[in-house]
């Protein structure tokens, strides 16, 4: 008896495996397949479908252990993966991608080689993955300067301490290499396109605080910004200067500019505040 329910139960398995994409299909695919044959018999197969679609849904997570991938294992895999990326996306800014093998990603997380192409083909497939990682961190690190920052140019400053450390802690041939892969570029133009309009509004409502000229015009400002720090790379200008230095003079001379007193007062303070981010030959009374 115990025989021949182990027998219907993995006949059940297999069965409802081979016919599971059958009936996760939509409804509306089912009837068009369905209606080559006479209505009556096409409103018996919908309604026949319907209730074996519930079925299965029913039984699929009920069967014998180790007959099915269960969650856990995919779980597992969706894990290595993400640890993968996140372990390739450190080795990646510590030494640059052209520098980082696939043999010292397996090493670096005490993975086999063979494991490691067992999630990601090739090492280009790998960078993309890091690519899509490193934007979400940066949409993530967006979001906590958003929450707190207490006025526009906060918000500013607080961008350039953010930047310097990043820098800081990250090899120049990163960036450099970077440049090197399309879903790079296509990933920071369209992030700079989506956030562009947003970013003119958020900066104008440092006008409505008091903290700006009324006649700056920000999207002037922004695309200087812009051209300003890829130039600092395309140029290796990091490599003739401090990283903090270049910052200081693009983006506190810049906003320096377009501030009003009460702006300036604001930015002053700031710089009080984190007297690393000033260059070491500008005194502080001068910053």
């Amino acid at each position: 008896m115990a025989a021949s329910r182990s027998i219907a139960t993995c006949f059940l398995f297999f069965f409802c495996r081979l016919l599971r994409n059958i009936f996760f299909l939509p409804v509306g695919s089912v009837r068009a397949y369905a209606s080559i044959f006479p209505q009556k018999k096409t409103e018996n197969f919908l309604l026949c479908f319907k209730f074996f679609r519930i079925f299965v849904e029913s039984n699929i997570n009920v069967l014998p252990t180790g007959m099915v991938q269960s969650k856990d294992s995919e779980n597992s895999k969706v894990e290595l993966r993400r640890r993968i990326t996140v372990s390739a996306l450190e080795a990646f800014k510590e030494k640059g991608i052209k520098a980082v093998r696939m043999d010292d990603i397996a090493k670096r997380l005490n993975i086999s080689k063979r494991t490691l192409y067992e999630v990601f083909e090739d090492k280009k497939e790998l960078i993309y993955e890091c690519i899509t990682c490193k934007h979400m961190q940066e949409m993530e690190r967006q979001k906590e300067l958003n929450r707190q920052a207490g006025n526009v140019l906060e918000r500013v400053f607080m961008e350039m301490v953010s930047s310097i450390e990043a820098f800081n802690q990250t090899s120049p041939e990163f960036y450099r290499d970077l440049q090197k892969y399309p879903r790079f570029i296509e990933l920071k133009n369209k992030h700079i396109e989506q956030n562009r309009t947003e970013a003119v509004k958020f900066l104008e409502k440092g006008k409505a605080q008091g903290l700006f000229r009324s006649d700056v015009r920000f999207d002037l400002i922004l695309d200087l910004l812009h051209l300003q720090l890829e130039n600092t790379f395309e140029k290796h200008l990091d490599s003739k200067y401090d990283i903090k230095e270049i910052f200081y003079y693009v983006v506190v001379t810049l906003f320096r500019g377009c501030a009003t007193a009460k702006g300036l007062q604001v930015i002053n303070d700031f710089l009080e505040k984190y007297p690393n981010i000033i260059p070491k030959h500008i005194k502080t009374n001068d910053a």
